[in-house]
Order: C-alpha cells, then structure tokens, then sequence
C-alpha cells in the first residue's frame, strides 16, 4: 500500500479534485454526492446489487482512496492488494499511531484540507473525531454478520485484539491452567507469572469484571491486584514478553493477545490460551468515514468490503475479527469489546493506577 508519509496532504487533495474533475459530467454529479446520499441509493439493493452499484460509482470518482491508519504494514498490504484485485478501487495511506492519526485529522479539518475519506483506528480514539462532527453515518446489510458490539452510528468494529491468559504447556498441566481470572491471584503463580506493562485497559476492564460482575469492594478489587502482582514481573511488549514464556523464563502470561498464541501454536512452540477465560476482552480497532470524503461512494464500498470479503483476509493474517462464522471460539462465549466512550473519559487515571502498580 502507498504510504503518504511525508506527503503535504495538500497534494493528495489536488489529487483527488483533479481524478474527480477528469470524469466529466458524471465526474461532476460525484463530486457533490454525500455518503448519505450513497447510502440512500444503494440501501435496498440486494449485496451482490449493492457491491456492482458501488463499484460503478467508485469508477466515476476516480477509482482511488486515502485511509488515515493504524493498522500495520502487513495488513496495510494485503488488505490494500486484495481490495484492489476484488474492487479495483487504488489505496493511499498514511499510517501512524493512533494519536498522530487522530491529531492529524483534527488539524487538517481546522485548515480546511482534510484529505482522508476513511480513518480506521482504534474506536476511543475516535471519539473526538466524531465529537468535532467530522464522521458520517454508516450502515450496511453486511453490520448483521458481525459479533455482537460491532456497530455503533458512526464506526463498526472489523478486527481486535483479545486479550488472554497464555501459559507454557511445558511447564503448566491442563489441571493447573486458570480457568477464571480471580485465578490469576492465587499464590501458585508467584514467581511463575508476568504481565505487560501498557495492557491499562485490560486491567481497567478485568478490575470492572470484578466490580460490576461479582460485586466486589474496591477494598477487595485493591487486593486482588496486590495478588496478582506479588511475586510476577512487568515486561514491554506483548510478542517479546510472549517469546519469555515460550522459553521457560515464565508459565503464565496473564494478559497475551489470542492471535499472537495462535501463530505461536501454529509456528509448534509449548503455548495455550484455550479453553478461554470468560469473559473474553478485546480492545477493538474500527473504520468510519469522513464526512468531507470526496469519494463517498468509494469509501462506502471500502466500508462494506472490509467487514465482508476483507474479513477472510484479516483472518488468514491470524487476526481475530468480528464477522461471526470466523471466529477463533465458540461464538457463545461472553466477548466484550472495552466500551469507547467510558475508557475515553478514564483512560489518563487508569494509565496512572496501572503504572503505579507495575511499580510497586
């Protein structure tokens, strides 16, 4: 996929204006539509009907597009090829992490110059975005085929990452493996267990678990974190740490990402995460269009693939996704993706309290 790193947006923009204004009148009648009006023509064509009309329209506005990202290269490029070869709609991207994209997009609308038709990032980083009134209503017959928690007005989840316990086969028996998270408290795993050090919502979410679900005090909540950690080591990064365990150097990992043991499982190396603790978190990452796209109909398209076709593709790149019939668990289990709007408002204490405690 081409990045646009180190591009002035301004470009991309002239760009756009000048694909759109070679499609003569047809080009022109594009140029003014709004995603609201793309979705109003396509919404009760059936989806083969829907996909054929979108790519028609895609084709008059110039057969291109810019995705603002966060998604990493191999995704960029499989994703981008494949949606090509299904669509032959082109791909620009700027990819960074989820604050430069966010920031990004907000001083770009300020100035004027906002390039991105779509920005896919994770979803509470997209609060502000829709908060300055730059995302556009999105709906599609494809919404129906995702896991519960999927849709909101303005974004749809399409992939995620969940997290797990995963302990060494080695060195933990299918008998002595959690099978709930007050586990993870018991003294058996002192000196045997880690934890990595920026899982903030993990910890926000398994601490509500506790409180929400069992009922717990925050006195009780507090010990069970002082449990938890007593006797377990902080770590960076959630492949390296997963490669200490795959060693020997620790049996348990309380917070890996299922995908990351699954390549693991699947590259022949002593790890398991199943069968899951429930319930299962995941921290979400999400698609919206900008309201501004000037390839509305490109974008909706794009929107619409990437929970369809381009789920087969995500999942062929060991990612967990949301479509229902690709999922790496039984479809029953309690999956709840971190809520966007209440971590927005908590994430900063939450990243002091976790930090706090992978210091003690």
């Amino acid at each position: 996929m081409q990045k646009l790193a180190g591009v002035r947006p301004v470009l991309v923009a002239m760009v756009v204006l000048l694909t759109t204004a070679c499609g003569g009148g047809e080009g022109e009648a594009a140029e003014s539509r709004s995603v609201e009006d793309v979705l109003e023509e396509v919404g009760d064509l059936p989806v083969d009907e829907r996909r054929a009309r979108l790519i028609d329209l895609a084709e008059k506005e110039g057969s291109s597009m810019t995705v603002y990202t966060t998604t990493a290269g191999d995704i960029n490029d499989e994703v981008s090829a494949a949606f090509t070869e299904d669509t032959g709609v082109q791909l620009l991207s700027y990819r960074a992490d989820a604050e430069d994209v966010r920031t990004r997009i907000l001083q770009e609308s300020e100035a004027g110059r906002l390039t991105a038709d779509v920005t896919w990032i994770g979803d509470s980083r997209l609060i502000p975005v829709r908060d300055a009134g730059l995302l556009a209503p999105y709906t599609s017959p494809h919404q129906a085929d995702l896991v519960e928690g999927s849709v909101s007005e303005f974004w749809t989840i399409n992939h995620y990452n969940m997290y797990v316990p995963a302990w060494n086969t080695d060195a933990v028996a299918p008998d002595e493996a959690p099978t709930s998270w007050e586990d993870l408290a018991d003294p058996v795993w002192d000196n045997r267990m880690t934890l990595e050090a920026s899982d903030f919502d993990w910890y926000w979410s398994v601490s509500n678990y506790l409180a929400e679900d069992l009922g717990r005090s925050e006195e009780e909540i507090d010990q069970y974190w002082a449990d938890v950690v007593d006797g377990a080591d902080f770590n960076s990064g959630h492949t390296s740490t997963r490669q200490l365990l795959i060693a020997g150097e620790y049996d348990l990992f309380a917070s890996d990402f299922s995908n990351g043991v699954e390549a693991g499982k699947s590259d022949g190396a002593p790890v398991e995460w199943l069968p899951p603790l429930e319930p299962l978190f995941a921290t979400p990452e999400a698609a919206a269009i900008l309201n501004t796209s000037a390839n509305p109909a490109t974008s909706v398209l794009f929107m619409d693939w990437l929970i369809s076709d381009g789920q087969d593709v995500l999942r062929e790149l060991a990612y967990d996704v949301t479509r229902k019939d690709l999922l790496s668990f039984d479809a029953d289990a309690d999956l709840r993706f971190i809520d966007a709007e209440r971590w927005f408002e908590v994430e900063a204490d939450v990243i002091d309290e976790y930090s706090a405690l992978a210091a003690s």
